[in-house]
């Protein structure tokens, strides 16, 4: 079963843990950049899904022991996940302006 945790209106695919994760605004801010380089990559010809799925999942299985493995996924999950209501906003010009 899957979970997700909702990260202002991203969600991270946080699976295999009930655990409520804190996330600080660096913390959003690191999920946002890591989807948002996702996205643009995805946008390019040349995108390879498994590829890249390869290398996320090598640092996903790189985890110390006794590391919160939610806490430690959040960022990786945001790389993982295909975000496709944001892709959708962009290509609207849908986003928000913030200062």
């Amino acid at each position: 079963m899957r979970q997700y945790r909702r990260v202002n209106d991203l969600e991270v695919n946080v699976s295999g843990s009930n655990k409520q994760v804190g996330v600080s605004s660096f913390d959003a801010g690191v999920v946002f950049a890591f989807a948002a380089i996702r996205m643009y990559l995805q946008s390019r010809p040349d995108w390879d899904e498994a590829e890249f799925n390869k290398h996320v999942n090598f640092f996903k299985n790189a985890r110390q022991d006794g590391a919160d493995k939610t806490a430690y996924e959040l960022a990786l999950n945001a790389l993982a996940s295909d975000h496709p209501n944001v892709t959708e906003a962009i290509k609207q010009g849908a986003s928000t302006a913030s200062s």
